[in-house]
């Protein structure tokens, strides 16, 4: 019995043992064997002659290498069986293309070689993932391009090899450029196998400004609710306006570039009949506007400065302008012109002549030939008229200089029925693109005795052909009535247009090109290209007679970088907060500095605005005495500003902070009254009440003793320096109200930092005159109030700058009603750092003063929104 016991024990252990050495042999079964076609060590790996990349590999392979392989693509996630990996080698392989996450699952990767087969394209996501990779070679590919920021991500890359291609140097390159200047990695020399204007050069010798790229399109900017036939662009002023002849209405409207909102907004209009054309016309600073009507003949109106309107001086004759269709402005040898193409049988095209006092008939060309269309242009340095007509071809006159006249010379052969004709130039050379409703539209180029024909555009239904260029581009508009309008950008190497861009605009009538600010300012940075100085904003008014989805209206349409984020919803008013909380925080300072007069402290403010503003004036090339006709207007602005600070910071000094703060809040209602005298704007009753309420606000927070007895409380000090800080911000009120009416006066002609300049200018002339007359100059011996100082002239130059901002970026109602700030925001600083709690008559008379300035700021707000929605509905 022991025997057998014995025997079954040791049966069961050799069972146990032999069960365990079949599951080792198993687990050891199930690792990963080295790929039959490949060559493998304990952690290297070399595979030849392949036709797939293998899907195994020991696991403690760090290092693979492809030799000769006949796969055609590394497909997605082709390694992620390998995470080990650190060293990858592709060469002399046959594959073609790298597809997206083609390495993802590769954490350690830090060695990638990809060199010597023949890649065709390598996707954008084509090494997404490697964020461990330092050295990288595309070296001898034949790679043409690298698709655009194709190494993103990839922030440890110290070495970068791209030898040996045949790299084309174009735009689709120039973001390498860009991001060789960026990086850390070292790039070897790279050579440029075209285009031919950087054959032969290295890739790493150009910058950025070497590529001329054209990345954006024409977008919608601003609508117009109306319809128009014709639109033009003019400046006038150091203004930029449009014009839009409205026949249906019967008027010519006016637009105004806001350089605050950013649209164009009403201006004026005149009254008339069946418009037509609409044509300004500048001569010595004066403004004329050519008003062609269909109907109860033309006439010519003058812009009266100062009565600030439209007035008609002179009629055009109803014998010869009869059905004005166009009409077309120049210069000849000094002498302004203007012609009138006239489309009735009965009329006849008309030159008219400016004499000095008004316009006279100087040639009638060819009658009963119905011209639809003139153009002015200079051929071989001559002046030239093309008319275009619907009873023949188009005809070419040529000035004679002898008997100072229009004389026949050509014709343009086998154009008939052409509507209008337009000219531009490129590369010296002289074309003309010819507008047909039936038939093709062409593009002609002048060969020194003719035009000849360069290229047909379909354009069927066409009535504008127009070419206008941004810069060093070249563009048509070809408008139609039976499709969408199409955009074309001239092509130097063929000589002709390609397509650019389809707009959804259709039957349009006219095209105008404007550019806003395009001054050394550059205030408006807008860019049409990559790196083009100065950067300008392009809009091209479209006049429809049907706008997109049918419905009537002209468009605006702007050329512009991929469209800008519009700024966060109420970041004005977080401006208009921050200004408020920085005024505030200034007269807290003004108010804790000892034995600084308030003229002294205002000197060392003008100082410091000098020296922000001086850099800004070089800059901006204003000159440091602005226009000649501004130049009263502008020492008025500094005289009354640095007289509304000095006398704030005095009122600051005698009565209590928020006290004087309040009372120079109430400047808005005196503007309105200042404005109604001297602006000869509306004032209303409640104008009236909202001034009455002021005064009253200001006497409850003077108490004068005769009406509130001789009781003291919450008054700082004795009273009459009391009466004397009233008197002080009343004043300070009332200069700033004339501050606010000179800078209406003088609109948007004189540039912002100029009038900031005149003001720190004036005011620290001002304030030493003073301090000399006064005898109280000292420089502080304490430094904390010498620090004030300081923080003073910086606080002052932020907050006027923060008060800007919100004005750019919001309406001025709601800014000023989010300035009532102040004088919450004086409350609260008295109370906390100073410790003075208001009394019930101060908190009435604040009331009574926000009350007012609130009320005057919404009913501005109201009317102005009214005048808006009521002239987008009726077009005016």
């Amino acid at each position: 019995m022991g025997y057998v016991n014995k025997t079954v024990k040791r049966y069961t252990f050799l069972f146990w043992i032999a069960c365990l050495v079949l599951l080792v042999e198993g687990k050891r079964a199930k690792q990963p064997r080295c790929p039959s076609s490949c060559t493998c060590t304990k952690d290297n790996a070399l595979c030849e002659n392949i036709r797939t990349v293998p899907r195994s590999f020991p696991p403690d392979v760090v290092s693979l290498s492809f030799v000769k392989s006949g796969f055609n693509e590394i497909a997605e996630s082709s390694f992620s069986h390998t995470p080990a990996l650190q060293l990858l080698l592709f060469t002399a392989n046959t594959f073609d293309s790298i597809n997206d996450d083609a390495f993802l699952g590769l954490p350690h990767l830090e060695y990638l070689f990809i060199e010597n087969n023949k890649i065709k394209s390598i996707s954008p996501y084509a090494f997404r993932g490697l964020k461990s990779l330092i050295h990288l070679s595309l070296a001898n590919n034949n790679l043409q391009t690298l698709p655009k920021d194709v190494f993103k991500g990839m922030d440890a890359l110290t070495k970068v090899d791209l030898r040996g291609n045949i790299f084309t140097c174009d735009c689709k390159l120039k973001w390498l450029v860009d991001w060789m200047y960026s990086t850390n990695a070292t790039v070897d020399q790279i050579d440029c196998n075209g285009p031919p204007l950087y054959q032969g050069k290295k890739i790493n010798d150009l910058v950025p400004q070497s590529f001329d790229c054209i990345t954006t399109e024409f977008a919608a900017y601003q609508s117009l609710k109306f319809e128009s036939i014709s639109v033009e662009s003019f400046s006038f002023g150091n203004d930029q306006y449009m014009v839009f002849a409205q026949p249906f209405v019967g008027t010519c409207s006016f637009l105004e570039w806001d350089h605050v909102e950013m649209v164009f907004r009403n201006y004026d209009n005149i009254d008339s009949t069946s418009t037509v054309v609409c044509k300004p016309l500048v001569i010595d600073n004066q403004l004329f506007i050519i008003v062609a009507q269909l109907f109860s003949g033309s006439h010519i109106y003058k812009r009266d400065t100062s009565a600030n309107k439209f007035i008609k001086i002179q009629d055009i004759d109803i014998l010869k302008i009869r059905k004005p269709n166009d009409v077309e402005i120049f210069r000849i040898d000094g002498e302004s012109f203007f012609v009138i193409a006239d489309s009735s049988k009965a009329g006849s095209t008309t030159v008219y002549k400016w004499n000095g006092n008004g316009f006279y008939s100087h040639q009638s060309l060819h009658p009963w030939f119905r011209d639809t269309d003139v153009e002015y242009l200079e051929i071989a340095s001559k002046p030239h008229l093309i008319l275009s007509s619907s009873s023949q071809r188009p005809v070419i006159y040529q000035w004679s200089k002898s008997q100072k006249l229009f004389e026949r010379r050509t014709d343009i052969p086998d154009m008939e029925d052409v509507y209008a004709v337009k000219h531009f130039k490129a590369k010296a050379e002289l074309y003309i693109c010819m507008t047909r409703f039936i038939g093709d539209s062409k593009v002609m180029r002048w060969d020194g005795s003719m035009f000849t024909e360069m290229q047909t555009v379909p354009s069927r239904g066409s009535m504008v052909f127009q070419p206008f260029s941004v810069d060093s581009w070249q563009y048509a508009i070809l408008g139609s009535d039976y499709s969408l309008t199409q955009v074309y950008r001239w092509d130097a190497k063929k000589n002709q247009f390609v397509h650019f861009q389809e707009l959804n605009i259709q039957a349009p009538r006219a095209f105008s090109l404007v550019s806003i600010d395009n001054r050394d300012s550059k205030t408006l940075r807008i860019t049409s290209k990559h790196n083009l100085s100065p950067q300008k904003r392009l809009c091209l008014p479209m006049c429809c007679r049907e706008s997109t989805a049918g419905t009537g209206g002209t468009s605006l349409a702007k050329d512009t970088a991929p469209a800008k984020k519009p700024a966060c919803a109420g970041l004005g008013l977080v401006y208009a907060l921050l200004s408020s909380l920085l005024f505030s925080i200034l007269a807290l300072l003004v108010k804790k500095i000892d034995g600084v007069h308030a003229v002294e402290i205002s000197a060392i403010r003008c100082f410091f605005q000098m020296v922000f503003v001086l850099p800004a004036l070089i800059y901006y090339k204003t000159g440091f005495l602005g226009p000649r006709g501004q130049r009263f207007f502008l020492f008025l602005r500094g005289l009354s500003g640095s007289n509304a600070m000095i006398l704030l910071y005095y009122a600051v000094q005698q009565m209590p902070l928020a006290d004087a703060m309040v009372i120079v809040f109430s400047n808005p209602v005196f503007t309105s009254l200042l404005a109604w005298m001297f602006l000869r704007e509306k004032c209303t009753v409640l104008d009236l009440l909202f001034t009455v309420s002021t005064l009253s606000g200001v006497v409850l927070i003077a108490r004068p003793p005769f009406i509130f007895g001789s009781s003291l409380s919450g008054i700082e000090g004795d009273y009459a320096n009391h009466i004397k800080g009233t008197a002080a911000a009343f004043a300070a009120a009332i200069c700033a109200a004339c501050t606010m009416v000179v800078l209406r006066k003088m609109g948007k002609n004189v540039h912002y930092y100029l009038s900031v300049w005149y003001y720190a200018v004036m005011g620290l002339i001002e304030s030493v005159i003073a301090m000399f007359v006064i005898g109280e100059w000292s420089v502080p011996h304490c430094g904390r109030d010498r620090w004030f100082l300081i923080s003073i002239g910086a606080i002052g130059i932020a907050a006027q700058t923060f008060l800007t901002k919100a004005l750019q970026l919001e309406k001025a109602g709601p800014v000023a009603l989010m300035r009532t700030m102040d004088v919450v925001l004086a409350f609260i600083l008295q109370f906390l750092f100073l410790e003075q709690k208001p009394t019930w008559w101060s908190l009435g008379g604040a009331l009574c003063i926000i009350c007012s300035t609130s009320g005057v700021a919404l009913r501005k707000w109201y009317n102005s929104t009214r005048k808006n929605t009521q002239n987008g509905r009726n077009g005016k």
